[in-house]
């Protein structure tokens, strides 16, 4: 009895020395780590201010890295924090880029940091850096990227007002009111205000351009009036003016009328008779001169 009674003393002993002596043995440090960094990722996912989730978001990356580097876990566990990253922070990222794209003003600050940060994003790697870890994501992505290319392509487009050529007016102004009405373009009062304006603009430089053609017709006139005969075998006998200057100028004036897409013309009645009396000036004056010889 003494002996098995001294055995279960010695062995009790054993026990409480090895329990306190021994470290805890449920505690692994790369779980440890890795539930930290899946701490901060919550906490970026869960930020609604931009500058914290900004700082969040290259420090986390940062620590990803860099723990794994210090051998705190391996490829297949970095691999892991990296996607988790990803599919806590994307979602968010895009229903802030939409809500954006939903408003009524827009902002090109608001378009350089999402592209900047798309491009963040398209650089993350898993796999020793063979996929990319947006994964299918990757088309909402560039789905963002394009509404932004659309807008900087509508902003050229509203800007596009001076008249260069009929083919060019009409095709400004085809493009403009497709911009006006593709959504969510559609959304940005602002743009969609300078679009709708194209149509009017490119109509009033185009008149001008009209005018001053008469004005350069009206000065050609004058000048050959005034020359006292001297171009009368160029301009008299070979019709040089009315071919060269008079019928382009009308042919510029039917154009206007007959083969642009603006919605509604300016009267040019009265630039007709102006290239009409300079035309019927000439004549009459080459005629008349090329009488007294």
């Amino acid at each position: 009895m003494l002996a098995a009674a001294c055995c279960l003393v010695a062995l009790g002993i054993g026990i409480y020395v090895d329990t306190v002596t021994s470290p805890p043995r449920q505690l692994n440090y790369p779980d440890q780590y890795v539930a930290d960094v899946s701490t901060d990722i919550s906490a970026l996912a869960a930020s609604t201010d931009t500058v914290v989730a900004d700082s969040l978001f290259f420090s986390i990356l940062h620590k990803i890295d860099f723990e794994r580097n210090q051998q705190k876990y391996d490829d297949t566990a970095r691999d892991r924090l990296v996607t988790l990253f990803v599919d806590r922070y994307v979602p968010g990222f895009i229903r802030d880029c939409n809500r954006s794209f939903n408003a009524s003003v827009w902002h090109r600050a608001d378009h350089r940091r999402m592209l900047a940060r798309i491009d963040d994003l398209m650089a993350i790697t898993v796999d020793s850096g063979r996929t990319k870890a947006v994964g299918e994501r990757v088309d909402s992505l560039n789905g963002i990227r394009t509404v932004i290319n659309h807008y900087n392509e509508a902003l050229q487009v509203a800007a596009s007002t001076t008249f260069r050529s009929v083919a060019q007016a009409n095709n400004t102004i085809q493009r403009a009111y497709e911009f006006a009405g593709e959504y969510p373009l559609s959304n940005c009062t602002e743009l969609v205000s300078s679009l709708r304006e194209v149509d009017n603009k490119l109509n009033q430089s185009h008149y001008a351009y009209l005018e001053a053609k008469v004005r350069s017709l009206e000065n050609r006139k004058n000048q050959l009036i005034g020359s006292n005969g001297y171009d009368r075998f160029e301009y008299g006998f070979h019709n040089s003016f009315t071919n060269n200057v008079y019928r382009p100028t009308i042919a510029a004036i039917d154009e206007y009328m007959n083969n642009t897409r603006y919605s509604s013309h300016r009267d040019v009645s009265h630039l007709r008779a102006r290239c009409n009396n300079a035309n019927t000036a000439v004549r009459s004056y080459y005629q008349d001169l090329s009488g007294e010889y």
